[in-house]
């Protein structure tokens, strides 16, 4: 079970952790500057998505979600530009794997993502960190953003953890 179940459960712990009830009007805004946060630091691998992208003159759009390529079908080269892909000499559907945002908390009271669900100290802190920043303190955005960026740094090292396992590449063959 997470330590929070939705937004509201979110919102009462930021106004206890920044000790300001007052922020409720503003919280959906300052979610929304957090998730953007998210969205520029992470990539994880609860945010790779699938997508079949049909390509016309080797020009496909985006997915609404996209933030960044992980795998393309060919090896070959490709230009993001704006909302669009372009792949030279491409038709036809091809499949790409990439980024995708984070699913957002604002759009309804009970929305949940899998951020907060496994992450929720990262949530936690960078709401936090906006919070003190919208409230012009600046101790407390000192303390939070060093709370915030110890969360980021573990969320990093077990998806490290969970793609790679630690695990040694071994190369077969003779050997000299």
């Amino acid at each position: 079970m997470s330590a929070f179940q939705n937004i509201i459960d979110l919102r009462f712990a930021v106004s206890d952790h920044v000790g300001n009830r007052a922020i409720s009007d503003v919280f959906p805004r300052l979610v929304e500057l957090a998730e953007d946060d998210f969205n520029s630091r992470l990539r994880t691998r609860q945010q790779l998505v699938e997508a079949t992208l049909f390509f016309e003159d080797g020009m496909s759009p985006l997915p609404p979600d996209f933030l960044e390529i992980y795998r393309g079908t060919h090896r070959q080269r490709y230009e993001v530009d704006g909302f669009n892909i372009t792949m030279r000499c491409t038709a036809g559907d091809h499949t790409i794997q990439y980024y995708g945002k984070l699913p957002s908390l604002t759009c309804s009271p009970t929305a949940t993502n899998w951020l907060l669900r496994d992450y929720p100290s990262v949530y936690l802190y960078g709401v936090a960190l906006q919070a003190a920043k919208f409230l012009k303190d600046a101790e407390l955005a000192i303390a939070t953003s060093s709370l915030y960026g110890e969360a980021i740094k573990l969320l990093r090292i077990d998806d490290k953890r969970a793609r790679y396992s630690d695990a040694v590449v071994r190369v077969g063959g003779l050997n000299p």
